[in-house]
């Protein structure tokens, strides 16, 4: 081959590519990208739809087991025909005893008090407004001994004074009672000592550590006379289960540093679970006295009617929401285009519909049976 021939080959095979090639293989490279990135996205919506789901599915079963727990158990050592709806309950509590003023005593005794309301009931529903979550309170007695209410013998000669009862088998030291008599209301003491034999009293003195119980000097608790009812409490268990910020919460009243310690008074929410969006409850009433439930409303009774005697489930709604949006199709929201609805109606959803998150409704009708079983 010639000299010149032979550099014109060698020079073509050095030139590397031609322009024609580059650009088929960057159409090519171009097209796998474009379906690497679809395979990515499209695994990352299947993705998100899939945890979500599950968020949702874990977080509601645990909310609504948690609520399912409390209900099952509320009215234990309350649910007497006579002092049902007994409300509010007077109380007062001050964390280093005795000594503080009016700023202590929950109502009636301080209209303006900041203290919460507490009902001798075993449930009551706060109706939130305007289809907002509703609010759930459970409350059960806890005591070590005597669950059956005791009876006064004689009148208290004023509201500190020992309670003179008929017999006191099952009361014991620092666990809280409530004394209760139609006409003149409720009220919550907390056992300093109990004197046996013949005497029969139990104490409610006032000092410190003493956080349950007023100066005598200056009590405002009413005083009541004989044949009023005494509850034992126990350590008692009130706890308040509502909706904020997509958050489901909890207010245990009375909280517990060990078993054998006084509980301390609490009105602080605690976050239980995330992506709780509502909850919904309505009592189940018996209104013809047959043992059976035949109405569902979410009014709650009067304080001492005999309504409360009616009521013998509730129906409990709990709404979840996923943890991600779905990743709208075409620019709008197709994730939940319907309200999601529970035995008692259509939730309300943050925003309306049509919503990027998805949603599941988790609900369960709850017997009360300490209210079935209760005291006549």
């Amino acid at each position: 081959m010639p000299m010149k021939e032979q550099e014109s080959s060698t020079k073509r095979r050095a030139s590397g590519f031609s322009l024609p090639e580059l650009l088929v293989s960057m159409a090519l490279a171009l097209i796998a990208l474009l379906v690497i990135g679809s395979v990515v996205l499209t695994n990352d919506r299947f993705q998100r739809a899939t945890i979500g789901t599950s968020d949702a599915q874990t977080t509601g079963s645990l909310a609504l087991y948690a609520i399912e727990r409390d209900a099952r158990m509320a009215g234990y050592g309350l649910a007497n025909s006579n002092a049902l709806g007994c409300s509010p309950i007077q109380y007062y509590y001050s964390a280093g005893g005795a000594g503080c003023g009016a700023e202590c005593y929950s109502r009636p005794a301080n209209a303006a008090s900041a203290l919460p309301d507490l009902g001798f009931a075993p449930v009551v529903i706060e109706n939130g407004a305007a289809g907002a979550p509703d609010a759930v309170t459970f409350a059960f007695a806890n005591p070590r001994g005597r669950v059956i209410p005791g009876t006064l013998k004689e009148d208290m000669s004023q509201p500190s004074a020992e309670l003179r009862m008929e017999e006191i088998t099952g009361f014991g030291v620092n666990e809280l009672i409530v004394a209760f008599q139609p006409g003149v209301g409720c009220a919550l003491m907390q056992v300093t000592q109990i004197q046996g034999a013949s005497a029969q009293r139990l104490l409610h003195d006032a000092g410190g550590g003493i956080p349950y119980n007023p100066d005598a000097d200056s009590s405002l608790f009413p005083t009541f006379t004989k044949g009023a009812l005494v509850f034992n409490l126990g350590r008692p268990i009130v706890r308040r289960y509502d909706v904020a910020n997509a958050q489901l919460r909890i207010v245990d009243y009375f909280s517990y540093a060990s078993p054998t310690a006084l509980p301390t008074f609490n009105t602080g929410a605690e976050v239980l679970y995330d992506q709780i969006v509502d909850l919904q409850a309505e009592y189940g009433k018996d209104t013809d006295n047959d043992q059976v439930v035949d109405t569902w409303d979410n009014v709650t009774p009067a304080p001492g009617s005999a309504d409360w005697l009616q009521i013998l489930a509730i129906r409990v709604g709990v709404l979840a929401r996923s943890r991600d949006e779905a990743r709208p199709e075409g620019g709008a929201c197709r994730a939940t285009t319907v309200l999601p609805a529970w035995e008692g109606g259509d939730f309300a959803l943050p925003g309306g519909v049509p919503s990027c998150f998805k949603y599941r409704v988790f609900e369960t009708v709850i017997p009360l049976r300490n209210m079935i079983w209760r005291e006549s």
